[in-house]
């Protein structure tokens, strides 16, 4: 990491155990400039690195930006490393909705491999939870090997309520086709279901007016807030000789959120002022969709040239996302003294969606990348041929961006 001329940070596997990281939101804790998404606020926001946004890759590959939801990995059970990249990483990696404006989250999983391992665990706490877990991995034969990572927790909450339940299903296969040549094809299949809890007003909470502990939401037929994420991988890499590597890739996510909330919304109708700590509770329902798919092949050759050595990157990558989104109106559907609460408002039939969203991007990209190194001396340059297809059905946009992304960067060490 020292010849590259760009801040990275790595929690290794022995950190993430020593640490009992389980969430990646645990993991990234002690990475310095992170603020992170907890596993509750994946739905709708991301993990803050130096300010801005940052996009959570999968092995290399993206994910659908604009929220957490779609890549953050419902657990870590099945994780080698995780990799930090701070600052402008569009030179690097495109995809998704288009190139990477600030830092990257990579997540790297772990790969099978021939030496037999098993590892089983049971973690329990407060608020009833429960998480065991097991990562098996076997060799089947002298060319195969195949790993299983997987993991459940349930759980209840110190708010009135509130409880969570989630697994995570890794599956992974390796094929030596050639002493050169190895197929590994994996998912990962994850769900999360939890009651929403939209917090209280601060204000009363931190003085005691309202009870810290009360649920602003309906307690009868309210139906869980899901997520579940269906990502399978297939890797083809072909190693000629030592200094040269070959590796096509492609990847299918498919996302499925549907957000069913009940909550307080002060902004639109807040407390009366005779009675301070009722509020009015409305109810809203956001269903989301996503389907990506990705491709990307490159060519890797290392040589001596020019009096110095260099490690090349050709490739070409190909991403079409579809998306699809909604909202409902917020429906009044009665009110909740927070101060001494009395639960047994009905949610009532989930709200319509009456506003809807549905996007294309589509992305390709050609890239040539070069490390150098002369001593002491070392030179990293890119160049990042990109087109971006975008549709947006209900604004009725369809147009193209073709953007040519250049970096050149030379640390010294």
């Amino acid at each position: 990491m020292i010849e590259v001329p760009q801040s990275v940070q790595v929690v290794t596997r022995a950190m993430l155990m020593e640490q009992g990281s389980h969430s990646l939101a645990d993991a990234l804790v002690d990475v310095s400039d992170v603020r992170a998404t907890k596993p509750q606020e994946a739905l709708f926001t991301q993990p803050i690195v130096r300010g801005f946004p940052a996009e959570i890759y999968m092995n290399g590959l993206p994910a659908f930006g604009g929220t957490a939801a779609s890549i953050d990995p419902t657990s870590l059970i099945g994780t080698e490393r995780i990799e930090v990249l701070k600052g402008p990483t569009s030179a690097f990696y495109v995809g998704g909705i288009g190139a990477t404006l600030g830092s990257l989250i990579n997540v790297i999983s772990k790969r099978p491999e021939a030496a037999p391992s098993a590892f089983v665990s049971m973690r329990t706490g407060s608020f009833g939870t429960v998480n065991p877990s097991l990562d098996l991995n076997t060799p089947i034969g002298d060319k195969v090997a195949a790993r299983i990572a997987a993991d459940y927790q349930g759980n209840d909450s110190w708010i009135d309520h509130v409880d969570a339940h989630q697994w995570s299903v890794q599956p992974s296969i390796a094929f030596q086709l050639t002493p050169e040549t190895e197929l590994l094809p994996r998912g990962q299949y994850e769900d999360r279901s939890q009651l929403e809890f939209s917090g209280l007003p601060a204000a009363q909470a931190l003085s005691g007016q309202i009870d810290r502990n009360a649920f602003p939401r309906s307690t009868r037929g309210l139906p869980h807030t899901t997520i579940e994420n269906r990502t399978t991988t297939a890797e083809l890499k072909h190693e000629p000789s030592d200094d040269t590597r070959m590796t096509v890739t492609a990847q299918y996510n498919e996302g499925k959120m549907r957000d069913n909330g009940a909550f307080i919304f002060p902004e639109l109708l807040g407390a009366n002022p005779a009675t301070p700590t009722v509020y009015p509770i409305f109810k809203l329902y956001l269903p989301t969709k996503i389907r990506e798919s990705v491709l990307d092949t490159n060519l890797g050759p290392r040589f001596e040239a020019l009096g110095g050595t260099h490690e090349l990157l050709v490739g070409a990558s190909y991403d079409r996302t579809d998306f699809t989104s909604g909202v409902s109106n917020a429906e009044l559907i009665g009110e909740l003294d927070l101060a001494s609460p009395i639960y047994g408002l009905s949610y009532g039939a989930t709200p319509e969606a009456i506003v809807t969203q549905t996007n294309r991007y589509e992305t390709k990209a050609l890239y040539l990348k070069d490390q150098a190194t002369y001593g002491r001396f070392h030179l990293l340059g890119s160049l990042h041929l990109t087109q971006l297809n975008l549709k947006q059905q209900e604004q009725g946009v369809d147009t193209s961006y073709h953007r040519v992304t250049p970096r050149l960067e030379s640390p010294m060490t």
